[in-house]
């Protein structure tokens, strides 16, 4: 596979993308072959998959756009770290939780360390599931609205070259709403 020989050949071990072009869905591809490419860059020493035409997804040829979504895409993602552009990580968040009654609670947070977060990522764990969210460096508070409260709640900073915090999490034991 011209991936696997790729691989081999970034020594330095930066990004290496494999290309997909679902702007080539026809009568003669599929968007389930987009799908497949997919799932077998990810078992190779790749970094993730580009795309092009943007058109094509936006116009959802082929149905590739909701294939995506339902197939390899069901949750967000940030673009890997790239650790050569830049060392270290931010200081883990300080994170508080209030619950603000109607079953919501209101999460804040404030930046430790010199780095500044370009993101923070979110997660949740609800009933045994994780959700994931990312949310931009300059916001520093978020409402959650759930009908149970989350068992999990755990907050990471990332910088502008991906570099991630530890990530600081709240456990909730034992408590319902």
């Amino acid at each position: 596979m011209l991936l696997k020989w790729w691989a081999e050949q970034n020594l330095k071990e930066r990004h290496l993308w494999a290309g997909d072009a679902p702007n080539r869905i026809g009568p003669n591809r599929s968007a389930t072959e987009i799908v497949s490419q997919i799932r077998l860059t990810r078992q190779q020493p790749a970094t993730g998959n580009i795309h092009w035409s943007m058109s094509a997804l936006l116009r959802n040829r082929g149905g590739i756009a909701d294939a995506l979504i339902k197939e390899v895409y069901a949750q967000p993602a940030l673009v890997p770290a790239s650790p050569w552009l830049k060392h270290g990580s931010p200081g883990a968040p300080k994170l508080t939780v209030d619950d603000v009654g109607n079953l919501t609670l209101k999460l804040s947070w404030q930046q430790t360390g010199a780095e500044p977060a370009a993101w923070w990522v979110l997660q949740t764990r609800t009933a045994g599931e994780w959700t994931l969210n990312i949310l931009p460096g300059q916001q520093l508070a978020h409402v959650l609205k759930s009908n149970v409260r989350p068992e999990v709640i755990a907050l990471t900073a990332v910088d502008r070259c991906g570099n991630a915090s530890s990530p600081t999490a709240l456990q909730f034991i034992g408590q319902s709403r």
